[in-house]
């Protein structure tokens, strides 16, 4: 066949408005959509004239795994005569265009025409300057649509299976609540645990076939897609389709929701990150459905561990939500003409006129070693806005399913910032370099030997065994925090008393104070405040710690053991007989105290950041929470106008500095340095960042 060939889209006008194409795909000529030829047709037309029309939100897949698809002209209702012509699609589409055409939110009709929106059949896609105008109104066009088909793939992994369960999660959640559930409604965790637990809800077990291929679904890639998120957000009437099942797209939130608010542990079974990822997607639907503007560096945060194959699109498929304004207001609209340097420096440079300093809570790119991203030709106080599982996130963004809470610190009071711009060189003027000013706190003294990682199970299903081990992991790194946190003093043996505390408490010759123990977790969680309560994050630590004593004691008690003297630092029996007595507890309604942990937050502020110490210049000693790429040695810095300390590695004879990230510094986040230095009338310094 000869390929298909794309009629220029309408120019927009006052009258018509934009306009958009649409796929028309003829009914099914027999009862087996799935081996029948699929007979389809493009038209254009005004989006406000449309016909009612389902748009698809699905993932494109490899760029080179495509097939074709046979396109004829439109003529009328039929199109059935005409000489087809090949448009090559995602293969990943083929075996939803042939289920569409007996499928629509209410069920089957096989005699009706399917009229659908799908971008890379809709969109010229060799064409930049039809790419950006439609990419532009992409959110109007979710919008208008009768229905969006949530294409997650083909039947497998018991998918339907997880789609029912999701259902009688939803309907559990509903009974919790005595009321039924519409698809309008939107819940509060806090809304949730007021209501006593049903009898009718459906039982909840870790080893549940169905627990298990409801966590399998949230790893399909469609999850991790940025696109996604102003796809969902916006549509009306959203539908999850995965092979021959569906369910309402807020079936699935209201089961997530569910989970997370009745059944905590599952924190401690599933990927931590997938989970965060759905949490973030939540939020900014519901943000969206109640109108709230968004800042567009906390929406950029939030979703950037989504996944763009082009980097632009990291930011472009944002351009519709809330924060479109402000991405006016610093000239960004989809323009694939530009490199992602120049946009990323542009939006960067732009922002920071605008007084925008969120730029440098934005941590840097941590390259991960198989990663294939290549490297930019940004300046390091720029936003990559791609990322790995290395790369922290944000320490000026708590956000949970019902807080979110942007932490109150002015390290530099009431300072403002004016930012100043210089060439790194000459041949360079898109390079540019950035004058900071303010005070040096001190330099780096000890970091932990690596960034804290975050141990989440390798399965959706883990034994009490690969719990164990996850809990030794966590434990493993805990120490180490604490011994570069709170320093001891003393050495300790086996034989020592010190032997029976754990390392919080036989770090100096007598036990630390209550203020110090929580000043250092309180570094731990980057100064993050637990559901927004003081009172809860003292709860939650003072919790935390008395269980720290406990299983130290528990590993003490297997180290003594003869049998085991070789063993007992390595083996996992000790945290194997925690985890199980943990599941105990919690079946009489006590949280998991790790699960506290790494939900503190949400988003866990440690994760790939370091512990360490800083030294000022008088000799004080500062716990700070840093990036990961942080080394002994580099500065950590108050700028003006910046809300949060800033670490900086010094550039070896050019008086310049590079930008590492943002940091958390107890007793500096309320301007405690800047106020003494100033009153001192010592004169702010220059940095210049390349």
């Amino acid at each position: 066949m000869e390929p298909y060939t794309y009629t220029p889209l309408p120019e927009p006008n006052n009258d018509t408005g934009m306009h958009i194409r649409l796929l028309k795909i003829a009914p099914c000529p027999n009862t087996n959509p799935l081996n029948s030829t699929l007979t389809c047709s493009i038209f254009s037309t005004s989006l406000a004239e449309a016909p009612p029309y389902s748009a698809v939100s699905y993932c494109w897949g490899d760029d080179t795994n495509q097939a074709p698809i046979a396109i004829v002209e439109h003529e009328g209702d039929d199109a059935s005569n005409n000489t087809p012509r090949s448009l090559r699609v995602p293969a990943t589409l083929i075996p939803f265009l042939h289920r569409a055409r007996s499928m629509d939110a209410s069920g089957y009709v096989p005699s009706k025409p399917v009229i659908l929106w799908v971008d890379s059949v809709c969109i010229d896609q060799c064409s930049t300057t039809e790419k950006e105008s439609q990419v532009a109104h992409m959110r109007d066009i979710y919008a208008c649509a009768a229905t969006t088909h949530i294409w997650l793939g083909e039947e497998g992994d018991s998918s339907a299976a997880a789609l029912a369960y999701a259902h009688s999660l939803r309907l559990s959640l509903g009974h919790r609540l005595g009321k039924h559930l519409s698809d309008a409604d939107t819940l509060s965790v806090d809304t949730i645990l007021s209501r006593r637990p049903s009898a009718d809800e459906v039982s909840v077990n870790i080893n549940d076939p169905n627990l298990e291929a409801f966590f399998r679904l949230l790893e399909r890639p469609w999850f991790t897609r940025a696109w996604i998120v102003q796809e969902v957000a916006v549509s009306r009437n959203a539908h999850v389709v995965c092979g021959a099942s569906a369910q309402p797209w807020i079936t699935l939130l209201f089961a997530w929701g569910y989970l997370m608010a009745c059944h905590t542990w599952v924190w401690n079974v599933h990927p931590a990150q997938r989970l965060w990822q759905f949490l973030a997607l939540g939020l900014s639907q519901r943000e969206w459905g109640a109108g709230t503007e968004l800042q567009w560096w906390r929406l950029l945060a939030r979703h950037r561990s989504f996944a763009a194959k082009d980097p632009r699109d990291k930011i472009f498929s944002f351009y519709g939500l809330k924060c479109k304004r402000e991405f006016e207001a610093m000239d960004i609209t989809p323009n694939y003409g530009e490199s992602v340097e120049v946009l990323y420096t542009k939006m960067a440079v732009k922002a920071l006129e605008m007084g925008h300093t969120e730029v440098f809570n934005i941590p840097r790119l941590v390259p991960f070693p198989s990663s294939t991203l290549p490297p930019l030709n940004i300046p390091t106080w720029v936003p990559d806005w791609r990322h790995t599982p290395l790369t922290p996130n944000t320490l000026t963004q708590c956000e949970s399913s019902n807080t979110k809470w942007t932490p109150p610190w002015r390290a530099s009071l009431t300072t403002t910032f004016t930012p100043t711009f210089a060439p790194s060189n000459p041949t360079s003027p898109s390079h540019p370099k950035l004058k900071l000013e303010g005070y040096p706190i001190g330099r780096i003294t000890h970091t932990t030997p690596n960034p804290w990682t975050d141990a989440s199970p390798t399965t959706p299903t883990p034994t009490y065994l690969e719990q164990a081990r996850i809990m030794q992991a966590t434990q493993s790194q805990l120490r180490t925090w604490e011994t570069i946190l709170i320093p001891k003093q003393h050495p300790t043996s086996i034989l020592t008393p010190h032997t029976l505390l754990p390392p919080f408490l036989t770090t100096h010759p007598q036990s630390p104070t209550d203020s110090h123990l929580r000043a250092a977790y309180t570094t731990f969680f980057g100064g993050t405040l637990l559901n927004l309560s003081p009172q809860a994050t003292r709860s939650a630590i003072t919790y935390f710690l008395v269980r720290q004593v406990f299983l130290h004691l528990l590993r003490l008690i297997f180290l003594l053991l003869p049998l085991s003297l070789s063993l007992a630092h390595d083996s996992p029996y000790p945290w194997l007989l925690a985890v199980l007595f943990e599941a105990l507890a919690k079946t009489f309604g006590f949280p998991s105290p790790d699960m506290l942990f790494r939900t503190h937050g949400a988003g866990s502020p440690m994760v790939n950041r370091r512990a360490g110490r800083v030294r000022g210049s008088s000799g004080v000693e500062y716990m700070g929470l840093v990036p990961g790429l942080a080394e002994v040695g580099d500065w950590v810095v108050v700028a003006k106008g910046v809300r949060v300390p800033l670490v900086l590695r010094a550039r070896e004879g050019e008086g310049e500095w590079e930008f590492l990230g943002d940091a958390y510094v107890h007793g500096v986040m309320g301007g405690e340095v800047w106020e003494r230095r100033e009153m001192g009338g010592e004169v702010c310094g220059e940095f210049w960042v390349v």
